[in-house]
Formats: structure tokens, sequence, C-alpha cells
């Protein structure tokens, strides 16, 4: 048969529609990133076992970046940054440090919850450095989920050591220790 004689009544509607939670304009998706911002410290700082940091973050002002950031940004105030929108995030942060006689290092993240009740560890990378004295650098990174559903959407970063006077490293010019964050989505 040819195909000008085809009789097209019983074709499936080619119009796909969108369930609830698609993708479409019609499913409430804002086609797009809403927040994303970065930060890091601007200079080398010497921590003890069990600090915050605390000195010298900044958000990025690289090529590229230039200090911009998509939708509100994150405030930060003695280390600890606050997300201003409910929501769901991406988190992934690196942390740069040496100490002559440092041999294990913990950065961990600790979330705020319940309004303000309180911190809890979501998060540590753990490095050990064995050189006999040298003041070899080390680096982790990370990455996790936060869902910051309530009031208190608070963030800090605590550090741990078995020797104090561990320096963590920082540059204005370009990321050594740092985080970015982008949100992904509604919370749960």
């Amino acid at each position: 048969m040819a195909l000008s004689k085809v009789d097209g009544t019983n074709f499936v509607d080619p119009t796909l529609p969108v369930a609830s939670g698609g993708t479409g304009l019609t499913s409430g998706f804002k086609n797009g990133v809403t927040l994303a911002d970065q930060w890091r410290t601007s200079a080398d700082a010497n921590y003890d076992d069990g600090d915050i940091v605390t000195n010298n973050w900044e958000r990025v002002d690289s090529v590229m970046w230039n200090a911009a950031y998509i939708g509100s940004p994150l405030t930060q105030s003695s280390g600890v940054f606050n997300i201003p929108v409910t929501g769901m995030y991406l988190l992934t942060f690196n942390f740069k440090g040496f100490h002559p006689s440092t041999t294990f290092s913990f950065m961990e993240i600790d979330t705020e919850y319940d309004n303000g009740s309180g911190y809890a560890i979501c998060s540590r990378v753990a490095t050990e450095n064995y050189n006999n004295g040298s003041s070899a650098p080390q680096n982790l990174s990370s990455s996790f989920m936060i869902n910051a559903s309530d009031s208190t959407r608070n963030f800090r970063f605590n550090f741990k050591t078995d020797n104090n006077g561990y320096t963590i490293e920082g540059n204005t010019s370009r990321s050594e220790t740092g985080f970015q964050i982008i949100r992904v989505g509604d919370s749960v």
C-alpha cells in the first residue's frame, strides 16, 4: 500500500501530557537553578582542635564568577552560614591544610536542627599525615545533601586535630578551602 493511502484514524495522539511533578511548565518547575553560591577562605589561618572555622571567609570573586550568586545569597557571621530559602541543597566542600606533627585531622560540617536547639555532624572527612615532621599539604573534599526545612537553616565547619596550631590554607585568588552550594529542589 502506498504511504498516501495510510488511514491515520488509529494513530496515537503525539501530544505528551505532563505528569504531576514533571518538568514541563505546567508542573511548577522553575526551569533552572534558583540558588547557587560559593565561598572560600581568603588567607591561611591557624586552628586548634574543636575550633569553628571563622576566619577570612569571602564570597568567591575570581574571574568567571565575579562574586556573583544565583537567587538569594547566603549570609555568614563568625563562621556560621545561613541558607536564606528552604529547600534541598547539594553542598560540596574542599579543605586544604598542613601541620608538621599532625597525624590526623578532620573537617566536619555541622548543621543546626530543631529551630536552633543545637548542631549535629552531618559530614566528616579525615586525613592522616605520616611524613616524619614535614608539612605536606592535606587536601580533602566531600559533598552531601542538606534538607533546609525550618527557620534556622544554618551550618558551620568544625575542625578536629590531634595537634593544635594546624594551618588551614586560604587564598583570595583561588579556592583552596571553601564550598559550593546549589538548591536542587524543595524540602521534604
